[in-house]
């Protein structure tokens, strides 16, 4: 009788298997492998279930169990690597599909997942030759298409991070042959010519992705950010309002293109275009603390100082942690002689970031403006222990050796 209860338990396993019924199917399985230990299609089917309900280590450990006792039986190892490439374990699984391989070294279901494994661990190699040899069989493999194509790119982008610009241009290469209307592959092959220091074609492959995607903000906006870096202002300025025409409908992309349009302006001197792009971008966020500082800094550079310390205030209020609006607050102050009150920021900057040795410099100069000898002194040395800018370091070092002299001795000789 119990021979013909566990087929029972088996077949009513199997039924229930099929109605997606699988955990009540695991409870029927394994009470029939409690008897019936040699059934392999009881471990296989058991295995698969496991990995349906995505318990990977329990249907690699059910499905090992069914390999010992039939190590021929393709399906069971099949679903073995299944279960480590679903789990990610892509290391185990590439040792899986080699297994399959070894009896059948042509099968490109085995040889695609492997090299999708394969790729998974990074190893673009391989998995691009694997990928290869799959297409050579089978030329209008979609997925083996597909995942060359990632591949490629995945192996450009790891070439561009290890500082490799040659290898990946190559890889990315690679890419276009298989989509040539891929605006963002030509971005790419820029950015590794530009690392390079080939200016050409750097702006020759950006200007064949705008030939794709001429109204793409994304593009517009790193072709201009590119332009920027070359100093090349002008054209610059027509990309980036072509970008933010193309960003009507998003005030923070267009917020940031304006941003981006006055920095290339204030990095190339031109204050007032700056100043009318970061006002452009404060009327559509003027919360933006970073904002507010590039309006005072602008404004400093024209002079302006009240209209700077204004824009400085409401850095400081939006963002009362942020030691450059204290600092650059202060240098408007003291250039105004308004020492005590430039004192007072420079000392909040040290108080919120005490490495930043530029205010110490700067509560030096306000010091020894009102005669505190000591005070600069003792400020100018902790600039000197700060700060990396040497040739700074070096004339500082020379103020404070001849502000030492005007010292009273008593005092020269304590320190």
């Amino acid at each position: 009788m119990q021979p013909e209860m566990n087929s029972i338990r088996f077949d009513y396993a199997n039924l229930l298997a099929d109605e997606g019924k699988y955990e009540e199917a695991l409870e029927q399985y394994n009470d029939y492998l409690k008897s019936e230990k040699n059934n392999e299609v009881a471990y296989l089917n058991s295995g698969i279930i496991y990995s349906k309900l995505g318990d990977y280590d329990n249907a690699v450990k059910v499905l090992e169990q069914g390999k010992a006792i039939a190590p021929k039986n393709i399906e069971i190892q099949k679903e073995i690597a299944k279960a480590y490439h679903l789990d990610k374990k892509y290391d185990k699984a590439v040792e899986a599909y080699n297994v399959l391989l070894a009896n059948d070294s042509g099968n490109t279901d085995y040889l695609l997942n492997k090299a999708i494994a394969l790729h998974a661990l990074k190893n673009y190699d391989d998995a691009i030759t694997i990928y290869k040899n799959v297409l050579q069989a089978e030329p209008d493999n979609k997925t083996a298409n597909e995942y060359l194509l990632k591949a490629y790119i995945a192996q450009g982008e790891a070439f561009y991070n290890a500082g490799n610009y040659k290898k990946s241009i190559a890889s990315y290469e690679n890419a276009l042959k298989m989509n040539s209307d891929n605006p963002f592959l030509y971005i790419n092959i820029a950015n590794a010519y530009e690392k390079l220091g080939s200016k050409s074609k750097t702006t020759e492959y950006f200007e064949k992705a705008m030939e794709i995607a001429p109204d793409n903000s994304d593009v517009l906006t790193s072709y201009a950010k590119t332009l920027t870096r070359y100093d090349m202002t002008d054209d610059a300025k027509l990309v980036y309002e072509k970008a933010i025409s193309a960003a009507n409908t998003d005030n923070t992309e267009k917020f940031n293109y304006l941003v981006n349009l006055g920095d290339s302006y204030y990095k190339n001197k031109d204050y007032n275009s700056a100043l009318t792009e970061y006002k452009n971008a404060y009327e559509i966020k003027n919360s933006d603390s970073i904002i507010n500082i590039k309006l005072g800094n602008t404004y400093k550079a024209l002079s302006q100082l009240n209209n700077a310390i204004e824009a400085y205030n409401r850095a400081i209020e939006l963002s009362p942690d942020n030691p450059d609006a204290y600092f650059n607050k202060g240098l408007c102050l003291a250039e105004q002689n308004n020492l005590e009150q430039a004192q007072d920021n420079f000392e909040t900057v040290i108080t919120l970031k005490p490495d930043y040795a530029y205010a110490y410099y700067a509560l030096g100069l306000a010091l020894e403006k009102q005669n505190n000898i000591a005070g600069a002194i003792s400020n100018y040395q902790r600039f000197v222990e700060t700060s990396s800018d040497k040739n700074l370091k070096n004339n500082v070092q020379n103020k404070i050796n001849n502000l030492k002299k005007k010292l009273p001795k008593d005092i020269t000789q304590n320190d």
